[in-house]
């Protein structure tokens, strides 16, 4: 085993662009056998604060670790999170802008929403132990990947999702793939028009949070 690939047993020496391998032991059998890929994502909430580490995740098509650039970006996206078009700019900057200066600040912002009208999420944070080794990851070499195209960003900087342990990563990033890639969330079997009303509802409430005009 080579030195660099002790070196990145640690969270403290991992770097934006490293890509882990880990290999999925699970019952179902579209799942067992194939590959979890975890690149250490540029986001910036990647700050040096060592326990927190994200990442994007993709999931191998058969039961081989890719060996390039070009096979990882072959490989498909899971997707972490989504958020509803009309909910895009649900900036968490309360106290700091009011919703005309959300609006101005993320005009130039691109949104590519699916046939449901959802917009999703790539990364995952974990929640890590700087002082353990994490020796069941396989490093693969540190690559400047190609970010998927339809990312929702975040609309500000104190834009958080939730936590992961990172010993729970396999089965959760699972569960994502379930959900969002293979489309089998209730969120998909929704009425769209009530789901719509909603997102108007909860992005109407927000404007008025963030005005200062909010009565419960």
């Amino acid at each position: 085993m080579g030195s660099v690939q002790i070196e990145k047993f640690k969270a403290k020496n991992w770097q934006i662009g490293d890509t882990f391998a880990i290999k999925i032991k699970h019952e179902n059998p579209f799942y067992n056998g194939k590959y979890l890929i975890l690149i250490k994502g540029n986001y910036y909430w990647n700050n040096g604060y060592d326990r927190l580490q994200t990442f994007l995740l993709k999931l191998t098509k058969d039961y081989t670790i890719p060996k390039s650039l070009e096979e990882i970006n072959s490989l498909e996206f899971i997707k972490t999170g989504y958020i509803h078009f009309i909910e895009r700019f649900s900036s968490r900057s309360v106290g700091m802008e009011n919703y005309d200066m959300v609006l101005e600040r993320c005009k130039n912002l691109k949104f590519y929403p699916d046939e449901y009208n959802y917009l999703y999420m790539y990364d995952v944070t974990y929640l890590v132990d700087c002082r353990k080794k994490y020796d069941n990851l396989v490093y693969l070499g540190n690559y400047d990947i190609d970010y998927p195209q339809d990312e929702f960003p975040p609309v500000c900087i104190t834009y958080r999702k939730s936590i992961v342990f990172i010993d729970n990563l396999v089965e959760d990033a699972i569960n994502k793939y379930e959900d969002f890639n293979l489309k089998k969330s209730k969120i998909y079997k929704e009425d769209r028009e009530k789901v719509e009303q909603r997102a108007k509802l909860y992005s109407k409430i927000h404007q008025e949070v963030l005005n200062d005009t909010y009565k419960p």
